[in-house]
């Protein structure tokens, strides 16, 4: 096993740090790392920079906002907005095409209706997160990470609302339960799709900033 920190873990940290701090932030945490190793051995130390991780992670995503509050606000609702409308206007035109796919034909409608899911849940939150990254330059995986986290929470709010409205008429709670997690990962797809089109904006702009350096 390796002596260094965690990749994953200073991947995630370089993923939120401004770019011009990035390599003194990772320099700090590699430095404290060294004295846990030495102190506590090596999987203490993997342990110890996995919490500091998530904590500057945090950290960093909260500075962000706290230093441009009204900037960050415009750009998280520009961005849900925008993202909603293309992402409904996308999603009835490819509901439309697989409406006039002949059932009949069954390996064309699998191949079309397979092919439908893809750019509906891959393709489609990919693009509209690398186009959130590429109008909040610097600030690719704040805005991402908080359209994708007001995403979540507008459908568990959702699903609260009527899966309360559905028990009180007497469905059962367990048939509920059930239909409900296949929304659930359903519904995470979108937000996942777009952190993951932030984070890929990111790291073209990391390795961009490297090349220059």
């Amino acid at each position: 096993m390796t002596s260094k920190p965690p990749r994953l873990a200073v991947s995630l940290v370089e993923l939120f740090a401004p770019i011009d701090s990035a390599e003194g932030v990772l320099g700090d945490l590699e430095e404290e790392f060294v004295g846990q190793l030495a102190r506590s051995g090596l999987r203490a130390a993997r342990h110890w920079y996995w919490r500091q991780a998530l904590r500057t992670t945090l950290h960093l995503l909260w500075g962000a906002v706290r230093v441009a509050p009204w900037l960050t606000t415009a750009l998280v609702l520009a961005s849900f907005l925008g993202a909603s409308l293309l992402y409904g206007v996308l999603n009835r035109g490819v509901i439309r095409l697989v409406g006039q796919i002949p059932i009949y034909d069954y390996d064309t409608a699998v191949w079309s209706w397979s092919a439908a899911a893809l750019v509906r849940f891959v393709a489609v939150p990919l693009a509209l997160g690398w186009s959130i990254a590429v109008v909040a330059r610097g600030r690719e995986m704040v805005i991402t990470t908080l359209v994708a986290g007001l995403l979540v929470a507008i459908l568990f709010w959702n699903l609260a609302v009527v899966a309360h409205y559905l028990v009180s008429r007497g469905l059962p709670v367990r048939f509920v339960d059930d239909r409900f997690f296949q929304i659930i990962q359903l519904g995470m797809t979108f937000p996942l799709g777009l952190v993951v089109g932030g984070m890929l904006r990111r790291i073209r702009q990391i390795r961009a900033s490297r090349i220059a350096t």
